[in-house]
């Protein structure tokens, strides 16, 4: 796996978009970046991050 974006879009749309570039850019959302695939891998991060934090006890302790 990868946290860089363009590497999260090869493997997850099967290509690299270049984002400054207008065009490219509609062919990203076009592709259902911002509307699936973006939400899923973010979606994915965060839940595997709150499983470690959780697993590892790295939460303070509430005083009850």
């Amino acid at each position: 796996g990868s946290v860089i974006c363009r590497d999260i879009q090869n493997k997850v749309l099967g290509r690299y978009y270049y984002l400054p570039d207008p065009q490219e850019f509609e062919k990203f959302h076009n592709a259902g970046a911002h509307d699936i695939h973006c939400p899923e891998v973010v979606g994915k991060a965060a839940q595997w991050m709150t499983e470690i934090i959780l697993e590892e006890g790295l939460l303070p302790q509430q005083k009850t």
